[in-house]
């Protein structure tokens, strides 16, 4: 995240737990440990605007890491039943998503509803940043994927049935960004009228992280990590990233809350670039 000009990350390591960084002159800076309670990996973690999301048990916290200061933004209705995961967040904070068992919850407004999903497997779920839309990832029982949408806060709802979901997708405002169930594409998903647009062909699209008007794609079978600008389908190469078809070997880069920043491990070592 960017703070006051200053470029801040966090990783997460077995042994050690989640651990700071501070980016000056394009040096990385370990700070160690902040002000967060929890230990372990930072598995579930992500940055708000200002602020971190982390999971914890059957709540989600919204922690300032500089101070400590938290607070419970999403709690399960039952205690105890399974932990919290896969949260996404909107960037005014209000509205929030997250895996709970076999049930997909929402938090909008300080209420907290449920998605229904009928006999579909729950994969997991999706809140774009501006609050509107809530993308649930299910399968059938031939282990197909179903995009389940809900608008907020009017409520309608539509599914994409195998064939016509994405997968492997990140939001932007009022979209999908990502690989097409049906031709494997790269694609921008319009959740309003329903339009698809290709940003390119390729049938292994790799991991994406959206930001306002850029989406950062980790192209693995290219070797590259390549930066979109949407609203007009230019793209550059920023990095060079190793080619694998090892999924849990692949970079994943994200992107800071500003757009302005790509941060990924690779081969062990924390990267973090400055995008112009």
């Amino acid at each position: 995240i960017v703070l006051h000009e200053q470029i801040y990350v966090f990783a997460g390591h077995v042994e050690r737990g989640p651990q700071f960084y501070q980016i000056v002159d394009g040096e990385v800076r370990a700070l160690g440990a902040l002000r967060v309670r929890q230990a372990g990996t930072t598995e579930g973690w992500y940055w708000g605007v200002g602020w971190l999301y982390l999971p914890d048990g059957d709540q989600l916290l919204r922690v300032d890491p500089f101070t400590g200061g938290e607070q419970v933004v999403m709690i399960a209705p039952s205690f105890g039943v399974a932990p919290l995961r896969q949260a996404h967040s909107s960037d005014d904070g209000r509205v929030h998503s997250a895996s709970w068992g076999e049930r997909t919850l929402v938090t909008y407004y300080d209420v907290t509803g449920e998605v229904a999903i009928g006999d579909h497997q729950l994969d997991e779920s999706q809140v774009t940043p501006d609050g509107e839309w809530i993308i649930v990832k299910a399968t059938d029982h031939d282990d197909k994927l179903w995009n389940h949408i809900l608008r907020l806060p009017l409520g309608e709802s539509y599914q994409l049935p195998p064939g016509e979901s994405i997968g492997h997708s990140d939001c932007g405002a009022g979209t999908i960004i990502g690989a097409d169930a049906w031709s494997g594409d790269a694609v921008v998903f319009d959740l309003a009228t329903r339009d698809r647009r290709q940003l390119f062909p390729t049938w292994n699209m790799g991991h994406v992280a959206v930001r306002g008007d850029r989406a950062l794609f980790s192209r693995h079978e290219r070797g590259v990590l390549e930066l979109w600008d949407l609203p007009t389908g230019q793209a550059r190469v920023v990095a060079q990233i190793p080619s694998t078809d090892d999924y849990d070997r692949q970079s994943r880069a994200n992107l800071s809350p500003c757009g302005r920043v790509a941060c990924w491990t690779q081969d062990g070592d924390l990267c973090v670039l400055e995008l112009a």
